[in-house]
């Protein structure tokens, strides 16, 4: 008796169940994939046919059972085709060997990046372990738990999986990163633990690759806007007049930031980027202060200094004005913000750094590590716009409307005070942050356009609302009656 396996029909017969192994290694630029399944079923049958998906640009090198090898085999539209040697059993063990042709980039060299999709069947459980030279850092499907060393990674989960991962023989190394290209990065080295400090996250692997690219390539190649940018797989891209700069350390930390939340909201699959882009251009913010480097005021006034017999002026971080139109008008894009659009860029920036300094402001900055804590207990993808931001404004007490007052007097009394609050700095001897000013570039990431009403949001916001209506109120009738 035969029995056909399609991956898809796993899910349909309950009697059988499997296992994959793959153990990973590469031939100058290409993947060789040692893949083992044992499939096993309450019934004995003679012959098994295998339909097995084949990852892009793969070669058969050979195809094997408990009873040797199989020759006689076929591929259509990427799918393997085969039999197993008659041997009746309720249990089958597979060994495919494959080569996937340029599996590995050489787009960042000397810094590589290995790059598969690594097939397997629905539900059932996925184990692979990848032998690579110097690995630094990687990235795989959610629900697969990571585990690095310097020569190997290993990779546990259900399912298919797509990996992401990145290795050289070369780099100057600091302790938190491995830096290609000119440039020094002993201060964002010296301040890594910031971030560890205020968001309480952890990433598997224990360095940053950072790629120093000149200008025009970030420009044409990466984005044409932006100093930096933070990929899959946890590599740092930064322009080389942004590494010579003063603010090297707060670009490169804000991408850090963005490394550390792709691990810790790899759950979301909304593509939502005010919390990412918030709390990351919060800790450049934060960095910038430590420093003392002097930057705008948010949603605040333009800052005038002197400077070697200069007199300079700094331009606020968003404009007060959008701001206060924003909430006249009731407007919510901001819940589903879209950092390519140039026409809400900016804006979308600063208000997304203002709903976190606000929640610090009424919350204190460990309510940032309690938010991170309850993004942990999430256990299952969301796709929902509704339900990410029901997720992450419950975590952090916010309702999204950060210095919201019908009184315009309110409203510029609340930024007053967010641009002038002290901060202590987990983890750094309690050192105050003193106000300081600078100019800083605008960062990376992209997003979904789509808008939506937040039941939290509504009911935080109608709260507010009436509290400052009675408050008009009663300021009437004392003016009324005194």
């Amino acid at each position: 008796m035969r029995v056909w396996f399609f991956i898809a029909m796993l899910i349909l017969l309950p009697s059988v169940n499997a296992i994959v192994y793959y153990n990973i290694t590469i031939q100058n630029r290409d993947a060789i994939l040692n893949i083992t399944f044992t499939l096993h079923s309450d019934v004995k049958y003679d012959i098994w046919q295998i339909n097995w998906e084949l990852p892009q640009k793969s070669q058969i090198i050979s195809i094997k059972d408990e009873k040797g090898h199989i020759s006689d085999y076929s591929i259509n539209n990427g799918m393997l085709f085969f039999e197993t040697n008659p041997y009746k059993s309720n249990e089958r063990t597979i060994n495919l060997n494959l080569l996937v042709k340029n599996a590995v980039s050489d787009e960042f060299a000397p810094l590589y990046k290995l790059e598969l999709f690594l097939p397997s069947f629905k539900g059932e459980e996925t184990i692979v372990h990848v032998y690579l030279p110097h690995i630094i850092s990687g990235d795989v499907s959610y629900g697969f738990k990571e585990y690095y060393e310097e020569n190997f990674a290993q990779f546990t989960g259900k399912e298919s999986l797509e990996l992401n991962l990145f290795y050289s023989f070369s780099g100057k190394e600091y302790k938190n990163f491995v830096l290609f290209g000119s440039g020094d990065l002993r201060q964002a080295d010296e301040l890594f633990s910031l971030v560890k400090n205020v968001t309480g996250a952890n990433i598997p692997f224990k360095k940053f690759p950072v790629f120093v690219m000149n200008d025009e390539d970030f420009e044409a190649k990466i984005k044409y806007w932006g100093t930096a940018v933070h990929m899959k797989g946890g590599i740092i891209i930064i322009k080389e007049s942004a590494m010579n700069s003063p603010f090297n350390a707060s670009i490169i930390l804000h991408e850090v930031t963005h490394g550390f939340n792709a691990k810790a909201l790899k759950w979301s699959q909304t593509n939502i980027t005010w919390f990412d882009e918030g709390i990351s251009s919060f800790m450049e913010y934060l960095v910038n202060d430590k420093l003392n480097l002097r930057q705008g005021q948010l949603f605040g006034e333009t800052v005038y200094f002197n400077e070697n017999g200069k007199k300079i002026s700094i331009k606020p971080k968003g404009n007060k004005e959008e701001l206060w139109r924003y909430y006249y008008n009731r407007d919510n894009f901001m819940l589903s913000w879209n950092t390519d659009n140039p026409s809400t860029r900016d804006f979308g920036y600063a208000f997304s750094e203002l709903v976190i300094r606000d929640v610090v402001k009424k919350n204190g900055i460990n309510k940032i590590k309690e938010a991170y804590k309850d993004f942990k207990k999430i256990n299952h993808t969301v796709t929902d716009i509704n339900e990410f931001n029901d997720i992450v404004l419950g975590a952090l007490d916010s309702n999204f409307r950060p210095c919201y007052y019908l009184e315009k007097t309110k409203f510029e009394e609340c930024l007053k005070q967010i641009n002038e609050q002290k901060i202590i700095l987990p983890g750094f001897n309690d050192n105050v942050i003193e106000k300081n000013v600078v100019v800083t570039p605008s960062f990376n990431n992209t997003l979904i356009n789509n808008t939506f009403e937040s039941s939290n949001y509504l009911e935080s916001s109608f709260k507010e609302k009436l509290i400052s209506l009675l408050e008009t109120i009663i300021n009437f009738l004392n003016k009324l009656f005194h």
